[in-house]
């Protein structure tokens, strides 16, 4: 059969992860759903392997032989499709047994592609850079060839200079050098030449005013008193937002370093050009990626807690906060060992973490602040420091006393903004509650909307607004919005929708609708709408 991804991917309707039974020898015994144009059915008894790309198809084989030997999970990264790096995702391999005998295996199929490529790509820029570096070196071994020849016949003073001037004109930076007193510029290199489309002989003796350039080459006026005062004179001020604009009016970011040297009784400022929009493009990726990060730290509905590496607690999100229920300032610094009810289980942690570098789904209790023990399944894997050393650990908490349901918000707090969010899918419901919660708000959860009628008649008087997932053309949410306008017609309520918001504007124009939001929807905009949404009658 063809190696084709499985569905489920970005775009389907089907849930990310894959998951899959198989035996020993790698045939399936079950699968969550259908993928790759066949149904469940149609692919039990098929072997796992054929998902794999064949240079990885080893890899699983040797990991769940692994699982069956020894009955501890494993975790491999592995591509699928017909060649490897199609797709990628990452594989649990978790063992089933049987009176104590393994008998099967679950693996669990998560897509780390968009992360792999992001990798890829850094790898491909740094190759790039590696290129670029060996021709500028061979560049430099050309003109030293070139210097060596001219060097037979010239004096020293010749030798040195010419010296200078190749390896001067053959950097990839534009330099400059400028009369502090009259602001002339006395030399440049060819780089500089090119990028400003001049000769040397046009620019030389000419003012840095008269050059009209985006990017100073002397230490701007408010910086001038300390770069004059540093204790070090060639010490450069580097600057970093600044930009060199091309004569067809394009630009792209530089980095000036600017230094005074002084040559003789004559002082010299030198200004060194950079371009760095590659590296640039490098530091907004890796930004994005950290605020993606944080973004699902502070919205995931599992608790997470991270650590340093003596235990103490130095960060976690609200959900943590609201499973032990303590204040951020009492459980940031909090000793992370005071929350295992039982010391064997500290142990457990601290032997599966030295053995295999991580700790996945460890049965432990953990305590809250009211003293609860909650039976749970503990993850945590290491946090490196730069220089490779362990900085602490992020862990992760699920129940085992509620593996199959969602930990729904307490009844309204009296005193508190109050919200009500109807959704009927889950995940949806649970990351909107996070997001109000995390603003201070009070939730109450519906989903389905014959809930939240029945929620919204019972507290419509101390709500705030109410948050309802629709899409355009749902009758049965056109209904719902009908009935919550005959129990309180002044009610603000907020729709949300996974499509364009204006089809959805129209087919509920007159409801008076309060505000319309896009899913994934950014939690500053819902926090505004919903807390703008109590005002005058939207029906005016």
């Amino acid at each position: 059969m063809s190696s084709s991804p499985p569905e489920g991917r970005k775009g389907s309707e089907h849930p990310a992860d894959l998951v899959f039974i198989v035996r020993r020898d790698g045939e399936i015994r079950f699968a969550n759903r259908p993928h790759g144009g066949l149904s469940e059915d149609e692919v039990v008894g098929m072997s796992i392997f054929d998902w794999i790309a064949p240079d990885h198809r080893d890899l699983l084989r040797a990991s769940l032989e692994e699982v069956f030997t020894t009955g501890s999970p494993r975790a491999r990264d592995l591509a699928t499709g017909a060649a490897e790096g199609e797709a990628w995702y990452e594989w649990r391999i978790k063992p089933n047994r049987r009176e104590g005998a393994v008998v099967s295996a679950t693996l669990v199929a998560h897509d780390i592609t968009r992360h792999k490529r992001a990798l890829q790509d850094i790898e491909r820029k740094g190759t790039e850079l590696e290129r670029l570096l060996e021709e500028r070196d061979a560049d430099l071994v050309r003109a030293k060839a070139a210097l060596t020849q001219q060097e037979a016949t010239d004096d020293t003073n010749q030798r040195v200079w010419r010296r200078f001037r190749t390896i001067m004109d053959e950097a990839g930076e534009a330099i400059f050098i400028t009369d502090p007193e009259t602001q002339q510029v006395v030399d440049l290199n060819e780089t500089a030449c090119r990028w400003i489309r001049k000769g040397r002989e046009e620019v030389v003796g000419r003012t840095t005013t008269e050059l009209d350039l985006e990017f100073p080459i002397l230490p701007p006026e408010e910086a001038e008193l300390q770069f004059t005062e540093t204790r070090d004179s060639r010490r450069p001020l580097v600057l970093n937002t600044c930009y060199h604009r091309r004569t067809d009016g394009s630009t792209f970011p530089v980095e000036v370093a600017v230094a005074r040297h002084r040559m003789g009784d004559q002082e010299y400022i030198l200004a060194v050009v950079r371009d760095v929009k590659g590296r640039q493009y490098t530091e907004e990726m890796l930004r994005e990626i950290e605020a993606q990060y944080r973004n699902l730290f502070q919205h995931s509905w599992d608790p997470i807690y991270i650590t340093a590496r003596d235990g103490k607690v130095v960060d976690a999100n609200p959900a943590a906060l609201r499973f032990f229920g303590y204040h951020r300032e009492e459980f940031v610094g909090l000793d992370a060992r005071e929350l295992f009810s039982d010391p064997e289980h500290i142990r457990d942690f601290q032997r599966m973490m030295g053995d295999r570098g991580a700790v996945m789904n460890l049965e432990v209790d953990l305590a809250t602040k009211s003293g609860s023990k909650v039976p749970c399944l503990f993850s945590a894997a290491r946090r490196p420091a730069p220089n490779g050393a362990i900085r602490g650990y992020q862990c992760l908490v699920r129940r085992r006393d509620l593996p199959d349901q969602l930990v729904r918000p307490g009844p309204v707090v009296p005193g508190k903004e109050t919200v009500l969010v109807v959704d009927e899918d889950p995940v949806q419901l649970a990351q909107t509650t996070s997001i109000l919660e995390s603003a201070g708000l009070s939730v109450l959860t519906a989903g389905s909307l014959e809930r939240a009628v029945v929620l919204f008649d019972e507290h419509h008087a101390s709500l705030q607004a109410t948050v309802l997932a629709a899409e355009a053309g749902d009758e049965r949410s056109q209904q719902a919005v009908e009935a919550l306008r005959h129990l309180d017609p002044r009610a603000p309520v907020v729709l949300l929708s996974s499509g364009d918001p204006l089809p959805l504007a129209e087919s509920f124009a007159h409801l008076g609708i309060a505000a319309f939001l896009r899913k994934p929807v950014h939690p500053l905009a819902l926090v505004q709408k919903v807390r703008q949404a109590r005002g005058p009658d939207p029906a005016t």
